[in-house]
């Protein structure tokens, strides 16, 4: 994750736990997906389940840069926590400093911050590659009878992480055909899916601002409640 939201984020830092963190690993999950380990004192509140996020910080002054990340996990004991960082074509600071971190590098956390997933009978997860960390954690931490669809889009085949899911949720890759983007790819997909009827849904998406704020709408006049959906433009 990587733009701050106003649906995710607080309108002040007053309250967030912040952190000074080191990377102690670095690993490639796929060809532009980078995890990186970091390191750092007092984690327990950043362990919950119902904030995945922090607001990541690099640089000083006229330098610093600030995004918001998913916790993809966390060892409080430890003093541990993974960040996946997809790295863009055209990065901005944060994704330079992700591309480039080695063990001994520094960056600030403050949080957690975000809003939880709600109850539902169904759920609709919707995401590109931005969105792999945050849906694959909050999937993997689901009851054993959630139900529900996952659709995530990515560039290539290759480029698919695995995901754990309870059995009740039904995981569809797909790709960007021919001169399309992932997020019309991914608004086409999401939109044929016809929830069952009578249940209750919750929606979630995270993507470019063009493609959720399509999906919010679509959600909408489909008669999903406000409080019910949560579409996120996760960059620009």
């Amino acid at each position: 994750m990587t733009v701050a939201s106003p649906d995710t984020l607080p309108a002040g830092d007053a309250g967030l736990a912040r952190r000074t963190m080191r990377v102690v690993r670095v690993e490639g999950l796929s060809r532009r997906m980078r995890r990186i380990t970091l390191s750092g004192e007092d984690l327990a509140p950043f362990d919950t389940p119902r904030q995945l996020h922090v607001r990541l910080s690099i640089g000083e002054g006229a330098s610093r840069a600030t995004r918001l990340y998913t916790i993809r996990r966390i060892d409080a004991a430890a003093g541990e926590m993974d960040i996946d960082f997809f790295l863009h074509d055209a990065p901005g600071p944060a994704g330079d400093w992700a591309a480039q971190a080695r063990p001994g590098a520094t960056c600030e956390i403050a949080g957690p911050v975000g809003r939880p997933v709600g109850t539902a009978d169904w759920h609709v997860f919707a995401g590109d590659e931005t969105a792999l960390p945050a849906i694959s954690r909050i999937v993997e931490a689901m009851p054993g009878t959630a139900a529900g669809v996952v659709v995530l889009c990515v560039g290539r085949p290759e480029e698919r992480v695995a995901l754990s899911h309870p059995p009740g949720i039904v995981v569809r890759w797909v790709h960007p055909r021919g001169g399309e983007t992932a997020g019309d790819r991914l608004f086409d997909e999401v939109a044929s899916i016809l929830p069952p009827k009578d249940a209750t849904v919750f929606a979630w998406a995270g993507a470019h601002a063009d493609c959720s704020r399509r999906l919010k709408e679509h959600w909408k006049a489909s008669g999903i409640d406000a409080a019910q959906c949560l579409a996120v433009a996760y960059w620009r």
